[in-house]
This record gives structure tokens, C-alpha cells and sequence, in this order.
């Protein structure tokens, strides 16, 4: 516990009218002066604060881990992922998703593409249980593309079939259908990482953490001195 003082000129609107009685007739006014007030207060580590101090901290300050771009961590582990494990390039600048309490959430990928297509058919035909066909026409029929989808929406999968496709029009349903669900699989992972990396910012835990890595001073009603 520390006693702090803070100076201020003519704080909290606090004036001091100090005038001198005019002489008979005497048409001058009164002079309006002003002067500095020095307030002392009693401010605290978190730790040192009462226990109904620290709930009113810990709710006064309950965004404090996330009133800026706390998502950039996820969105760098996100594109490592998907580059590493599934051959798919992603332009982190193109994501988007919302961090809205009682909706639900949504992500969005502007820019995605196949980088490593060894690795990419490597992973859909065992996650994605294609078969021999679909593979061979992945690799020699069809082009895969990953066109971004509306608020809402998970990012689909669209296929544009060659002349040396093979497959018929059910078939290539069937195909995209495959394909999109284990894309929007893998987004649904991302999102609720995001969820959970949120929900641990937005914690008491993490609030109190960040008050006490910063070394705050509080005044006992819970407010950040300084």
C-alpha cells in the first residue's frame, strides 16, 4: 500500500474566488483566480486489495486483454497449421471471423490455396475417405479451388473438372461434398480455438495476470491509478 499524491490545476472544477472589496463607484471586477490542488490517495497492489476491491477490478478492467488485436497469436498458429499439416497456403490479411457473445461466431479465409499438393492429397484421402477415383481425378481431372463465403459461413470448395475428368456429375457432388466438410472441419478447429483463447483473455485468471505483469496501482473503489 502506497500513498500517492496527484497534482492538478483547478481540479475537479474546484475554484477559489478571491476578490477585493471594490471602493465606492468603483467600476472593477472581480478576479477570478485559480490554484492547484493536491489530492492524496491510498492505491494498492491487486494482490494487496480487499476482496470486494478485487471484483470490482477484475470487472471494471474485464477487456483488458482484449481491446486490441489479441487473435494475431491464433491467426499465425492457424496458417502454420494449415501450410504444415494440409499443403494449404493462407493469406492471414483475408481472415476474418466475429468475437461477438451470444451469436455465433463465424471465420471467413479471403485467400487460400493448395502450396503442397504431395501433402494436401496426402491428408483428404485419409480425413476426407476418398476413394481411388476421386484421388486420381483430384491429381489429374478436376482443379480445386477455395472461393471465401458470405458473414456466417464456413469457406467452401469448388471443383472445375477437365477434359480428362472421369467423373460423373454425382460423382463430382460427391466429391465437393467430401471436401467440404473436411474443410469446414478444419475451420470449425480454428474457430473454437479462437473461442477458447478469447474465453481465457476474458477470465479472471488472465486479467489478473496482465494487472500484476504490469505492476498496476489501484485506489481501493477498483480504478487503474495513474
Amino acid at each position: 500500500m502506497v500513498i500517492a499524491e496527484r497534482s492538478s490545476e483547478q481540479e475537479e472544477n474546484k475554484m477559489v474566488t478571491r476578490t477585493r472589496l471594490p471602493r465606492k463607484h468603483s467600476s472593477k471586477k472581480k478576479v477570478r483566480l485559480g490554484r492547484i490542488v493536491t489530492k492524496k490517495y491510498t492505491v494498492y497492489k491487486f494482490d494487496e486489495l480487499p476482496k470486494e476491491s478485487k471484483e470490482k477490478a477484475l470487472r471494471q478492467h474485464g477487456d483488458i486483454n482484449v481491446d486490441y488485436d489479441w487473435w494475431d497469436a491464433d491467426y499465425e498458429q492457424m496458417t502454420d497449421k494449415f501450410r504444415n499439416d494440409f499443403g494449404i497456403e493462407i493469406d492471414p490479411k483475408t481472415i476474418s471471423f466475429s468475437a461477438e457473445r451470444g451469436r455465433e461466431w463465424y471465420l471467413t479465409i479471403g485467400k487460400m490455396w493448395v502450396s503442397d499438393w504431395k501433402k494436401f492429397m496426402s491428408v483428404i484421402k485419409k480425413e476426407a475417405n476418398l476413394n481411388t477415383k476421386e484421388m486420381k481425378n483430384i491429381d489429374e481431372g478436376v482443379e480445386i479451388s477455395f472461393p471465401e463465403q458470405g458473414r456466417e459461413r464456413f469457406n467452401d470448395v469448388s471443383l472445375y473438372p477437365t477434359e480428362t475428368c472421369t467423373l460423373t456429375d454425382n460423382e463430382q457432388w460427391a466429391l465437393q461434398e467430401k471436401l467440404a466438410n473436411w474443410l469446414k472441419t478444419k475451420e470449425g478447429d480454428v474457430l473454437q480455438n479462437l473461442e477458447k483463447s478469447y474465453d481465457y483473455y476474458i477470465s479472471d485468471e488472465a486479467i489478473a495476470e496482465t494487472f500484476r505483469a504490469n505492476d498496476y496501482d489501484f485506489t481501493e473503489d477498483g480504478k487503474i491509478f495513474g
